[in-house]
């Protein structure tokens, strides 16, 4: 998938760190719409949501929602007595989000939130999820911290992200193996 000729090409090295300052947010809202068909991205949700488990009248909140159609998805689960918020730090994100959520009638609440630090009360939602979000924050534990403060006793977190120190390259040519390994690092961090 390239990017529009509308704008420069997005910063790679940035990512999703900073949605709103990269010159195509179409191009990144388009590259999360290809990855949400992936099997594999289907599969990991449809897990994450029957370890959910949620039930009609729960409250969620969806940390780095992005596009919102997990979000949406949710309403569904948990009926016109519950409540779904997602969030996420790219009002660009945003935008689309709730626009598929007209769309598609569905009464999800969404707002500009930091991981780090959500502007909910202790314990305010029975449930909260995230999908490969942490990779993008500056303090992953902080924000999980918050994910978990958030969330009642008794209630449920469900993360999904990637673990970049666990990715391994099949290289034949230790040379190259060297080098893919060390640009991936310069681009991604150190996991």
């Amino acid at each position: 998938m390239a990017p529009s000729q509308s704008g420069d090409a997005p910063d790679v090295s940035a990512g999703f760190t900073s949605v709103d300052r990269q010159p195509d947010t179409d191009f990144l809202v388009a590259t999360m719409d290809a990855t949400a068909r992936w099997p594999a991205v289907r599969y990991l949700r449809s897990w994450e949501r029957s370890h959910l488990a949620l039930q009609p009248g729960e409250w969620i909140v969806d940390v780095g929602c992005g596009p919102g159609d997990v979000t949406i998805g949710r309403c569904g689960d948990v009926g016109a007595a519950g409540h779904v918020l997602g969030l996420d730090a790219s009002t660009a994100m945003l935008d689309v989000a709730r626009r598929r959520a007209a769309e598609a009638g569905a009464n999800a609440e969404f707002g500009v939130g930091d991981a780090q630090a959500l502007a909910l009360p202790d314990g305010d939602r029975d449930a909260c999820r995230s999908e490969r979000m942490l990779q993008w924050v500056p303090d992953p534990e902080r924000a999980l911290a918050e994910m978990v403060r958030v969330v009642r006793p008794g209630g449920r977190v469900v993360i999904a992200d990637t673990d970049w120190r666990s990715l391994m390259f099949d290289l034949i040519e230790p040379d190259v193996h060297a080098a893919v390994t060390e640009a991936f690092r310069a681009v991604r961090g150190p996991g």
